[in-house]
């Protein structure tokens, strides 16, 4: 198999402008052709990777034949284009505007590909963060793509849209997912989310890939036995991650699990749903040395929430809806960890208690 990262085709480390890349680059799985769009790439300081060592990276970059400085990283921003038989794929969509020095350049090489918006059917995106929804829309907050439908991984929506992972965001995470949701709000009504492996177009299917985020998926790329998998970012800096694969970020839980059980009752207009989530251990930074002092990794141990919600139509313009959160009210906590201490160490502990909501709609 021939495995592309979400921005691996322009994958860099350190500085890079004696490496001139083309917006575009193109490649053929059998039939099928697949376009790289470069959007840019934004630079984040090496403690985004808690283990972090700058002779490693540098002996990795080495590898990949790069020269690194160790002060930098480089994580590059990529979309896709697949064509297959009558469907156009777009694979992400880049940053938005503004989003930082040296990304925006996603309309450009759409356009470089030969591109038109209007010619892609379907949207399949690895997940919907900020630098992956960039250009969905124009500056006045338009679909750019009016005749694509927009595809995610279950449980990417939900989760983007969900009031208690926005009330416990930090203001700028709030900031990303304010982007996120405009971005995807002009394609509600023509969108869809997958589960399992799903075919999207002749040779194309959506992979989930969960932990990153709750519904991240690849798009897996086949034609008799070519194949390619673009994996979003299940790796961001192939350089320096390629060689030391046990490198983590610091946010992702090792595992994700959502169920959920759904009834209607179409006689009653009533509809009930059960939702479970559990998010496993998740590092939220790594060690460090602070007043001569070692601080070890801290992590947030794994919990689960269950939640409730009832929604009934009144009448022929109202709905009533009610919804319990956090039905199990888990204890939540954050522990030291290291190989130099026996067990795990509370650094704190809480509960976010129960949410109840009571709601009436009217629609016309």
């Amino acid at each position: 198999m021939l495995a592309f990262a979400g921005g691996g085709c322009f994958g860099a480390t350190g500085n890079r402008e004696d490496r001139p890349v083309s917006e575009v680059a193109k490649i053929g799985i059998g039939g099928i052709e697949v376009i790289a769009l470069k959007d840019g790439q934004m630079q984040a300081q090496p403690p985004l990777f808690p283990d972090y060592d700058a002779e490693k990276a540098a002996r990795a970059a080495a590898q990949a034949g790069i020269a690194y400085d160790g002060k930098t990283v480089d994580i590059p921003i990529n979309a896709f284009v697949v064509r297959s038989g009558e469907a156009v794929v777009l694979v992400d969509a880049g940053s938005p505007p503004g989003f930082g020095e040296g990304t925006g350049a996603f309309g450009q090489a759409l356009a470089q590909a030969g591109v038109a918006p209007g010619e892609v059917t379907h949207l399949a995106m690895t997940h919907l963060h900020i630098d992956h929804v960039g250009g969905l829309t124009d500056g006045a907050g338009r679909a750019v793509f009016d005749n694509a439908e927009l595809i995610s991984g279950e449980g990417d929506w939900r989760h983007f849209h969900s009031d208690e992972v926005y009330a416990a965001a930090n203001s700028r995470a709030r900031q990303s997912i304010d982007v996120s949701r405009r971005a995807v709000a002009p394609y509600a009504n023509r969108r869809r989310e997958v589960s399992g492996e799903t075919g999207v177009a002749p040779g194309v299917s959506m992979v989930p890939l969960p932990g990153h985020t709750p519904g991240h998926c690849g798009v897996l790329i086949e034609d008799g036995d070519a194949q390619l998998l673009i994996w979003g970012d299940i790796m961001h800096v192939p350089d320096i991650q390629a060689p030391m694969p046990t490198r983590h970020m610091t946010g992702a839980p090792d595992r994700l699990y959502n169920l959920y059980a759904t009834y209607e009752l179409p006689s009653h207009d009533l509809q009930l749903g059960l939702f479970y989530t559990f998010e496993g251990d998740a590092l939220q930074a790594g060690a460090t040395v602070a007043d001569n002092n070692f601080v070890p990794n801290v992590y947030s141990k794994g919990y689960g929430t269950l939640n409730f919600s009832a929604s009934k139509k009144l009448g022929k313009h109202l709905r009533l809806k009610f919804q319990a959160k956090n039905l199990t009210n888990p204890e939540i906590q954050e522990v030291y960890r290291s190989d130099y201490i026996a067990g795990d160490a509370i650094k704190t502990s809480y509960t976010k208690g129960l949410d109840l909501s009571l709601s009436l709609t009217a629609s016309f």
